[in-house]
């Protein structure tokens, strides 16, 4: 068994708050880390104390037998810009950046590349030739998470529930895989609506949002189901208000409200896939309602075991293997610091 602990340091950086209009940080000079030498990468965003990213990239690290570390680092939307400006400075080469801070790092970075600008956000960051590059590998893990699991993953089209911090990475990989439609479905509009506009302004494809309580009319007709977290409170509410107009009234009732009990899941059609985004806290709801309905499920542990493999390989120079060891390792730290 790997001895992690002392590698998940982590720090607060905090009291910085940006100017108005803030520039990019084109031409902030950064020292590089020499990849021969020690790399130090990091993930940043608020919370990430229990971030399973740190225990990946050591594994790693100790499995190839290279010298590095990667390392927790809070930071609030106050600090962010500040802390980014500064990794070469701290002796940084580069790393990921987790919520609420992917979009605002995509405005911060000197060099995006296509796909980061193209979905709206950025997930890792390295220096090159004293400039801050960022990427998004979300999305190239949610792929090869299916691929792995649910080689031929049918349909055209996807039904997207919540509005969590991979939904830009599930609606891009999406298109780049050539889905005609997608429906977005979650408890509030504004924030789907925002993100629908975005895309449909760089795809044919249809693109639609839908209420929580109309996502039975779409689930005939989708091939994949894809959670990307935070519906459990609202597919209680929905469920509570069938029966009376509160959670308290269900209660009364003698029934109590389960998450997605408003999807029926027998409206499927055969083949359909339901896949998960979120990697904590496995079986997540959404698949053990799916799993118990007969659907082929998929959780997020892939997708973020995928994801940290593009980063590691920038940033420690080694293209690392995502291995059944590994996955199993993983598993069990997320079942130990879930809940």
């Amino acid at each position: 068994m790997l001895d992690l602990t002392a590698c998940l340091s982590k720090s607060v950086i905090g009291g910085y708050r940006p100017k108005q209009g803030q520039r990019r940080l084109h031409t902030i000079k950064m020292r590089e880390n020499n990849m021969a030498e020690f790399a130090r990468a990091f993930i940043t965003g608020s919370p990430v104390d229990r971030s399973l990213s740190p225990y990946i990239h050591h594994y790693w690290l100790q499995f190839y037998n290279l010298k590095g570390s990667y390392e927790a680092v809070s930071t609030s939307e106050e600090s962010f810009p500040r802390f980014l400006a500064n990794i070469g400075q701290k002796g940084f080469c580069g790393g990921n950046i987790a919520a609420p801070h992917k979009e605002a790092a995509l405005a911060l970075v000197a060099r995006p590349t296509v796909e980061a600008a193209s979905l709206g956000a950025v997930n890792m960051v390295w220096l090159e030739d004293g400039l801050l590059c960022g990427d998004n590998s979300n999305w190239q893990g949610f792929i090869a998470n299916l691929d792995e699991y649910a080689a031929g993953w049918p349909g055209k089209t996807a039904l997207i529930l919540g509005a969590g911090p991979f939904i830009r990475a599930v609606i891009y990989a999406l298109l780049q895989r050539g889905f005609t439609r997608l429906v977005l479905a979650g408890s509030t509009r504004e924030p789907l609506k925002a993100l629908a506009d975005f895309f449909q302004s760089k795809t044919k494809a249809r693109i639609e949002i839908c209420a929580l309580t109309n996502v039975n009319e779409v689930l005939p007709q989708a091939g994949l189901l894809v959670n990307t977290g935070g519906l459990a409170p609202a597919a209680a509410s929905l469920f509570a208000g069938a029966v009376g107009d509160s959670p308290g009234q269900a209660e009364e009732a003698g029934i109590e409200p389960k998450p997605f009990d408003f999807m029926d899941f027998s409206r499927v059609k055969p083949g359909t896939i339901a896949a998960e985004s979120v990697a904590q806290a496995l079986p997540t709801p959404f698949l053990r309602a799916a799993a118990a309905a007969g659907l082929k499920t998929v959780d997020g542990l892939g997708m973020l075991l995928h994801q940290a493999a593009f980063g590691f390989e920038r940033w420690f120079g080694q293209r690392p293997l995502v291995s059944p060891e590994l996955r199993n390792y993983i598993a069990g730290i997320a079942a130990r610091t879930s809940g």
